[in-house]
């Protein structure tokens, strides 16, 4: 089973936004510099078909053994481990829900403080360093807590975050029949209206498809699988390529900014577009203004009381990108030819 993105959001918290990513498939597929997973109490065992034991299975990791130097309790259910350099993540991360003897006391409420504590630590992380992280969604498993309760509690605590210095947020699903039910559910918490297709956005959706055939970067390979993975969600919500469009033009400004030596980079997307204009301009006019098409396109999907997104505005979204791909591409091949 691939692992796809089905939904995106994004939320305000304190001085930036925080984008909140939904995946189908295999947690550890994704790098994050935070991975957070649940276990009973002191239930770390890598038993197989669990998270501990595709832990071990997949990166050879055991914490269950581990020296207490290399377990540290930042609250009362919430473990850090120190463990060995890895493709998946930098720090691993335990919730602790309940004790196995007594787990089939476990109720929505105590999914609820649990949320709340990871909330708390979540709510410390400010090591300008960590800006992702990636967790399941807590209590489906043995817990038996329905995704629809699950995904709401997690959305709750995600809202009212207002110290955290992380600006990604990755949670994941391990079924691909949970996604019509988390989208719908995803879309009423946030207000967004649901998609339909139309021949013209299809078209955008083939021009993308059909520039996977050419040798692209991995930028631009990731920034095409983001939204193809989009157009094949059921039940999602045009707002989501909004804000697809407005974290791809995040990456390529700063790649852009990069290329034509521009010095030190300003902080915000509109001070970067503003300081690259003059270059880009002289290069190609459209991509300018497609770059700001999406800035203008996220800021309008990343707040729920604005009009929504539709399907020409998501069309046109995936028709800046293939545009701006195109000469980013078409750039660096000409970097790479100079003597």
């Amino acid at each position: 089973m691939s692992t796809t993105l089905f939904n995106l959001q994004s939320v305000s918290v304190e001085d930036h936004e925080l984008l909140i990513e939904f995946y189908a498939g295999d947690i550890f597929d994704v790098y994050s510099d935070i991975l957070v997973l649940s276990a009973f109490k002191n239930g770390f065992v890598p038993v197989p078909g669990t998270t501990w034991g595709r832990l071990n299975e997949a990166l050879g990791i055991n914490v269950y053994n581990l020296p207490e130097t290399d377990m540290k309790r930042a609250s009362e259910n919430v473990i850090e481990f120190t463990v060995k350099p890895n493709h998946c993540f930098s720090r691993l991360v335990a919730l602790e829900m309940i004790s196995l003897a007594n787990k089939r006391n476990f109720s929505h409420g105590t999914l609820i403080s649990r949320y709340r504590d990871l909330g708390e630590y979540l709510n410390r992380i400010n090591d300008p360093g960590t800006e992702s992280l990636s967790l399941p969604l807590l209590g489906t498993g043995n817990q038996g807590i329905s995704h629809t309760d699950s995904i709401s509690g997690l959305l709750n605590m995600i809202t009212h975050l207002n110290r955290t210095g992380l600006k990604i947020i990755r949670i994941f699903a391990n079924s691909y029949q949970a996604i019509g039910t988390l989208n719908l559910r995803i879309n009423q918490i946030y207000q967004r209206e649901e998609a339909s297709s139309t021949p013209l956005l299809d078209a955008a959706i083939g021009e993308l498809r059909a520039l996977m055939n050419q040798p692209l970067s991995d930028l631009s390979t990731r920034a095409i699988g983001t939204l193809l993975s989009l157009s094949r969600a059921q039940h999602t919500s045009h707002n989501t390529f909004g804000i697809a469009g407005r974290h791809y033009a995040e990456l390529i400004t700063n790649e852009l900014y990069e290329l034509y030596g521009l010095g030190i980079m300003p902080g915000t997307l509109h001070l970067k577009l503003t300081a690259l204009s003059p270059s880009i301009r002289n290069d190609s006019h459209f991509v300018y203004s497609y770059l700001r098409l999406l800035q203008n396109y996220g800021n309008q999907a990343s707040h729920a009381p604005n009009p929504p997104i539709y399907p020409q505005d998501a069309a046109a979204i995936v028709i800046a990108i293939a545009r701006i791909i195109n000469f980013y591409e078409s750039k660096l091949a000409s970097l790479q030819t100079r003597p």
